[in-house]
């Protein structure tokens, strides 16, 4: 995959290229006068979605109180240097996670810190799935989507229902039916060290999942909240454009942001796949037009950049932090 990678980043750039001069540079040059310097206010759009974040990631943590003013803007600040780190690495988005468990752990210990990321990990894929799901129910109740497009929501709202219930029901799956068998597998390969810790993890997630019901279920509400809320800088973003769309549009159109970077994740920064993704949907699923998309998402990508730069100044101040009893 990784021989792949400069293909997929000249694949990119020359579909970015090709969008740019289909567009018009004198055009995208225009939209950016027309929104002005307001479009750097922009950046505090995302504060909403990392405050749901960093909420989220704290309930699911054995936090005494995961409510205090002093954890939630320990959360706050480690949630904003690891998703930094997941956009420094763009191929798989992985960086943040590692940095999750090195911040978190100075604090509760390690192996405490590895299982609340590993948890809120579980939380946000499902709450992503969800998302998924419910845009591709809903949307043909709202637009008038052909009949093509139907069966696509059909199709991916379907198959997002039957992932998000497979990793639901998984751990019941694995304690029942395939643990003793594929560790009896594992221990033909020598890998019976894995299952032992794959065990082990299922065993704690569930019992989080059972003693903390509430503040998984609070969580993962969090977790989808933050998925809409984040559309705010698309709307705000053609609101500057002079081209308004409705919030419910812009909330929308980020959980199709997100399913296009989901499937186009091997393109490095998703670029070209993004931005053609946000034209087909403004244009072919909402019928606004595509008018000022280009620069839409130019925007949206500012506001990434502005918070990797934030986010790296909090890794900074997060590695500044003593270690626990827990850590020493």
């Amino acid at each position: 995959m990784k021989n792949l990678r400069p293909f997929f980043v000249f694949l990119g750039a020359l579909a970015l290229a090709y969008l740019v001069w289909d567009y018009g540079l004198t055009q995208l040059l225009k939209d950016l006068q027309t929104a002005g310097w307001w479009s750097v206010l922009l950046v505090l759009t995302f504060i909403p979605t990392l405050v749901c974040y960093a909420l989220a990631w704290s309930l699911l943590t054995e936090w005494e109180n995961p409510f205090s003013p002093k954890n939630l803007w320990r959360m706050i600040r480690m949630m904003g240097a690891s998703i930094a780190w997941n956009n420094l690495t763009p191929f798989l988005k992985v960086g943040g996670e590692p940095a999750k468990v090195f911040m978190l752990g100075a604090y509760i210990g390690r192996r405490k810190a590895l299982m609340s990321t590993l948890i809120y990990n579980l939380v946000h894929l499902l709450a992503t799935l969800f998302s998924f799901i419910s845009v591709a129910f809903i949307l043909p109740l709202f637009y008038p989507i052909n009949q093509v497009g139907r069966w696509l929501c059909l199709g991916i709202g379907s198959l997002g229902l039957l992932i998000f219930l497979a990793i639901v029901f998984f751990p019941i799956l694995w304690r029942k039916v395939l643990s003793h068998k594929l560790y009896a597998f594992f221990v033909k390969m020598n890998l019976e060290k894995s299952v032992i810790r794959f065990r082990w993890v299922t065993r704690k997630t569930s019992q989080f999942f059972i003693r903390h019901r509430e503040r998984v279920v609070i969580a993962f509400f969090l977790e989808v909240f933050a998925r809409f809320v984040e559309g705010l800088t698309f709307y705000l973003a053609f609101i500057l454009l002079k081209n308004p769309i409705s919030f419910l549009t812009s909330c929308f159109l980020e959980v199709g942001r997100s399913l296009a970077d989901t499937i186009f994740f091997f393109v490095p920064y998703q670029v070209g796949s993004r931005e053609q993704g946000v034209g087909f949907l403004l244009k072919d699923v909402f019928h606004h037009g595509s008018h000022g998309f280009l620069t839409a998402v130019f925007m949206y990508r500012f506001v990434e950049i502005a918070w990797v730069l934030i986010g790296y100044l909090l890794w900074v101040k997060s590695r500044s932090t003593p270690l626990s009893k827990a850590d020493k």
